[in-house]
């Protein structure tokens, strides 16, 4: 989709980072990709109420947020075997196109 991973470079795992390290490189990155389970209608403004730091990131300032909600998607079962669709709007997302019905991903507003 044209985007580039913070660690791709770091054979050390992410999974293990603190979140302040996470928090302090997010403040280099254009987009935040999100793939979470939240309530239905979840907003940015919902996002930010979750942590203060998230205010600061670039990616929010810039509504360059791209949401993926686990507990309205079937991203786990269905997303896996349509890879085609996962990718397309990812790349509107970044794009800042619309879909009219995205089916997993959409920008956080």
């Amino acid at each position: 989709a044209g985007f580039y991973y913070i660690y791709n470079d770091n054979s050390n795992d992410n999974s293990n980072r603190a979140k302040e390290q996470v928090w302090h490189d997010a403040m280099q990155c254009e987009y935040w990709v999100i793939i979470a389970s939240r309530p239905k209608d979840f907003t940015l403004a919902n996002l930010l109420e979750e942590e203060e730091v998230y205010k600061e990131f670039p990616s929010v300032k810039n509504g360059k947020v791209i949401f993926c909600n686990t507990a309205t998607t079937e991203y786990f079962t269905k997303g896996v075997v349509e890879p085609d669709i996962l990718l397309k709007e990812l790349i509107y997302a970044k794009d800042n196109l619309e879909l009219e019905e995205p089916k997993y991903f959409r920008v956080l507003k």
